[in-house]
């Protein structure tokens, strides 16, 4: 792994178009969060154990993929919803319901951070 957390095997993206509206975002903050959990699109994902570190190697990675999302725009709306939009993607259309950490499911309409 090189020194800005991107990998360097023969399974890497980092030469490909990132796709903000697919799993690739979900997956890449999955990696950093303390422990496994899902996560809806509007959950807050500091609150779910996202750290600064994580923020800021997500936003060498991205970068690296040329996507430039600065740490404060992470930091200031950390949600994947969120995050997608500024990376240019959109939620999943069919996404309707979200399943929280806490085992409940809201609608996107319902969902806080």
């Amino acid at each position: 792994m090189r020194s800005d957390g991107i990998r360097e095997d023969a399974h890497s993206t980092e030469h490909l178009p990132f796709r903000a509206d697919g799993d690739e975002l979900a997956d890449l903050i999955r990696e950093f969060l303390r422990q496994p959990v899902n996560f809806g699109e509007d959950d807050n994902l500091l609150a779910l154990g996202l750290e600064s570190v994580g923020l800021m190697t997500i936003a060498a990675r991205l970068r690296a993929r040329g996507v430039d999302l600065p740490f404060s725009a992470l930091i200031e709306d950390p949600t994947l919803r969120r995050w997608r939009l500024l990376a240019g993607g959109q939620p999943p259309a069919d996404q309707t319901a979200t399943d929280r950490p806490d085992g409940n499911a809201d609608t996107e309409a319902g969902a806080t951070r």
